[in-house]
Order: C-alpha cells, then sequence, then structure tokens
C-alpha cells in the first residue's frame, strides 16, 4: 500500500514540478513556487532566430559592402577627373557664361544674350544645386539646331536642355529662331 501511495506523491510531485517550475521557466513567467528571473525558454528561442537572421542580414550587408569598395577601387584617376568635370564641386560663374559663349561662338552663334544665373529652387537630385542657362540661336536651320545640340551632347560638362522655343521661319525672316533653356549643374562642398 506504502508503493501506491509512493506512486501517487510522485505522480502528484512530477505534476507539481511540471506547472509550477519547468512550465514558467519555459514560458518566463513565474509561478507560486518558481520566480522567473527574466525572459523564459520560448523567448530566448526567439531571440536566437533573430539573432541569426540579424548576422545574415550582417553578412549580406559586410559582403555588399565588399564588391562596392571593388567597384570603387576600379574607378581610374582619369574617371574621377571626368566625372569632376561633368558635375564639378564648384562652379564660376563668369568662367561657365565664358565656356557657354566660347561654345556658342565656335559653332557659328551670337553670344550676346547669354544668359548665366543661379537656379534658386531645389534640384531634384539630393546635394546637387544647378545653374540656368538661357541663349537664342537666332537665323538658324534644324540643321544647325540639330549640330549644334550634338556639341553640347559631346562636352564634358552636363548640360540638360529643358526647353526649346521655335519661332517658326515666316515670323522671323526665312531661317528659325530657337530660344534654349538649359541647367548644367555642380555639387557644392
Amino acid at each position: 500500500m506504502q508503493t501506491k501511495y509512493f506512486i501517487i506523491f510522485l505522480l502528484l510531485a512530477n505534476g507539481v514540478l511540471v506547472h509550477q517550475v519547468l512550465l514558467p521557466i519555459y514560458s518566463g513567467v513565474g509561478s507560486a513556487i518558481y520566480s522567473s528571473p527574466g525572459k523564459g525558454v520560448a523567448q530566448l528561442k526567439e531571440d536566437i532566430k533573430s539573432y541569426e537572421a540579424s548576422i545574415s542580414k550582417a553578412d549580406e550587408i559586410i559582403s555588399e559592402a565588399g564588391k562596392l569598395k571593388q567597384k570603387y577601387q576600379a574607378v581610374t584617376q582619369e574617371d574621377i577627373e571626368l566625372m569632376k568635370a561633368m558635375v564639378p564641386e564648384d562652379i564660376n560663374e563668369v568662367k561657365l557664361h565664358s565656356e557657354m559663349a566660347s561654345i556658342l561662338r565656335q559653332n557659328g552663334f551670337s553670344s550676346e544674350k547669354l544668359g548665366v544665373s543661379k537656379k534658386t529652387s531645389a534640384s531634384s537630385v539630393p546635394g546637387v544645386q544647378a545653374y540656368l542657362v538661357s541663349f537664342p540661336l537666332e537665323d538658324t536651320s534644324y540643321e544647325r539646331l540639330k549640330a549644334f545640340l550634338n556639341v553640347i551632347e559631346r562636352s564634358r560638362r552636363i548640360v540638360a536642355i529643358k526647353s526649346i522655343d521655335v519661332t517658326p521661319a515666316g515670323e522671323v525672316g526665312g531661317s528659325y529662331k530657337f530660344d534654349i533653356g538649359a541647367e548644367t549643374y555642380y555639387i557644392p562642398k
């Protein structure tokens, strides 16, 4: 009979142990017998998964950083100089006016009405600012306009043509008048 009571005692002790100690340890919630010191096993398992995902993401970022470093190191000094010419760190307004006037004169156009001014509104690209450039191409043909735009396109400095207003040949004589609006960019220090 004592063996029977002992078995019943062991079963009850097992139930109390499971409900009052093991489940609180696993869940992280205290009980009447056991006071949980913090997170339970289930929460710790979730934390481990989260840490493993973070480590995996960090490994991906490190790998990507290595690839970017290789690409950066592959950029030659010549490429850097070309980029600085295309989008310089600063633009001297007088020098820009002189460069654009020279391009106009080399292509047989007047530079008298050439206008250069700093753009006051924000650029669509963060950290980049622009100068507005405007000029008329008077007494010319479509073919000369096209040739001039090819010259602008091949220049080292980025010049974005924003508008071309056309005055028909009948209103200005035998040829067309094109009013050009453009922007050129720089990255201020």
